[in-house]
């Protein structure tokens, strides 16, 4: 299996570390969750509820892994958006 493009991240490693397809799958999350949502409320939610919420997603991308089934909706891609949004919120980067 060939190496992807990745985004390398300043960690004193001479490895790449994070596969740009991944950061494509969190903007994809993002960008459908402003179809749903297009008032953009996963910004005013608090760093509680995008937490609880990432917790849900990784349960049932357990479940889906454990069970061999697939999904309607990419739960860790959902989970490790919360996470994200959750993460940029608590630190303050974003106007949120």
């Amino acid at each position: 299996m060939g190496m992807h493009k990745t985004i390398k991240m300043n960690v004193n490693t001479p490895w790449e570390l994070w596969p740009c397809q991944v950061v494509d799958e969190i903007q994809k999350t993002m960008e459908e969750g402003l179809v749903s949502h297009p008032h953009g409320d996963g910004w005013t939610q608090s760093v509680e509820e995008h937490m609880e919420r990432a917790h849900d997603h990784l349960a049932e991308a357990r479940e889906a892994h454990i069970l061999n089934i697939t999904k309607s909706e990419d739960h860790l891609a959902h989970a490790f958006t919360r996470l994200m949004m959750a993460m940029a919120i608590e630190r303050g980067y974003t106007d949120a």
